[in-house]
């Protein structure tokens, strides 16, 4: 669901299926299909498709709001868990060297 939400942002960002499906590397039908997907899991619309455009519906326009602040959240968990990381395994790498 995290990138279903990423791909929803990215929509409503773009204001196109087909810029945001190429901003996020995928094609234009599967980026429709997670969107789709995403309806389902929700379990209401949160666009409503007007020929090539669309327009969030009061359901979509909340979603929107916080899947952005909670993607935005949840990257910088990812941010800095990976720093963690990456400084545990510098001070592993270097009381290694000392030792030798």
């Amino acid at each position: 669901m995290f990138q279903q939400m990423k791909y929803f942002i990215a929509v409503v960002d773009e204001h196109s299926f087909t810029r945001a499906a190429e901003k996020c590397n995928i094609s234009q039908s599967a980026i429709s299909q997670q969107i789709k997907e995403l309806n389902q899991t929700v379990g209401t619309p949160l666009l409503k498709r007007q020929g090539r455009s669309f327009e969030l519906t009061p359901a979509g326009n909340y979603f929107y709001r916080q899947a952005k602040t909670m993607v935005s959240q949840i990257e910088q968990v990812l941010k800095n868990t990976r720093q963690i990381a990456d400084n545990e395994q510098e001070e592993y790498v270097s009381s290694f060297v000392k030792l030798s």
